[in-house]
């Protein structure tokens, strides 16, 4: 009977902090999901202008991510010589710029199918969403 009280409490103690692993996973799809609802609403886009917007989006969000994982695999540890940390410092500056060289590609592409005004309703969309986001991720991992 001891031994029953003590699984019994046990599997009671247990349950929630299993519940509460499977909410905190990040999943890319849900977030991708929601970014783009709060796209729509934000920016008031209609369906049309929607379906040609994001399509352009995913491809800018592709060839960023690529770019950021290759400095992530090229800085994963800190270089021994003066000469690799210089060069190790010039390749990320490289990737900056690289990344705003194409931030301001799409952000042209974009313009040519949409408003410059929906343009910048979406750009501020994205930035206020992110923010939000990172804030409701701090606020979770307090709670813990």
């Amino acid at each position: 009977m001891k031994r029953f009280i003590i699984i019994l409490i046990t599997v009671c103690v247990m349950l929630p902090v299993c519940a509460q692993d499977k909410h905190s996973r990040f999943d890319p799809q849900q977030f991708e999901t929601s970014l783009e609802r709060f796209i729509v609403a934000e920016a008031c886009l209609s369906p049309a202008e929607a379906e040609v917007f994001f399509p352009l989006y995913k491809e800018y969000m592709d060839k960023q991510r690529a770019l950021r994982k290759d400095e992530r695999m090229r800085c994963n540890y800190k270089p021994a010589t003066e000469k690799e940390c210089r060069e190790a410092i010039e390749y990320s500056d490289d990737i900056e710029i690289e990344m705003k060289e194409l931030q301001k590609e799409y952000h042209r592409k974009f313009m040519k199918v949409l408003p410059a005004g929906k343009v910048y309703d979406i750009i501020k969309a994205i930035d206020k969403f992110h923010r939000d986001s990172f804030k409701d991720a701090r606020k979770d991992g307090r709670k813990r």
